[in-house]
């Protein structure tokens, strides 16, 4: 008989509508992403809706698909404060390649120097 899980039943719902935004973000329906993970489909959508937790060794080759890290399953609110959408912003800069965070990093500190610049002017 299966051990009960110790997993907090709302982290696990948690888990699995990140993991349902992840591969929607990819345009994978559940059972390509099973198919390539090498689970069932009813596992993939399991997750999603937070009957059941992957197992590390899942849950990081769902990262690795979907192009996410794990921290992005699995980390509590890390960035306290922010709206959903600020956070899906975030997210969706890990789909990004690496020249293209670096540019949007280049962007950020851009619009930030010219935002100190007029703070500076206006003193």
């Amino acid at each position: 008989m299966p051990r009960p899980s110790r997993v907090d039943p709302a982290f696990k719902v948690k888990v699995g509508a990140k993991i349902a935004r992840a591969r929607e973000a990819v345009g994978l329906k559940q059972a390509a992403l099973a198919m390539r993970i090498g689970v069932e489909t009813g596992t993939v959508g399991g997750w999603e809706i937070g009957h059941s937790m992957p197992s590390i060794q899942d849950l990081a080759a769902v990262a690795e698909v979907t192009g996410r890290s794990l921290d992005y399953f699995v980390c509590k609110e890390t960035l306290p404060g922010l709206s959903e959408y600020q956070r899906d912003i975030i997210a969706l800069t890990e789909l990004m390649d690496e020249d293209a965070q670096e540019t949007l990093l280049k962007v950020g500190q851009q619009l930030a120097d010219v935002s100190q610049r007029r703070r500076e002017a206006t003193r």
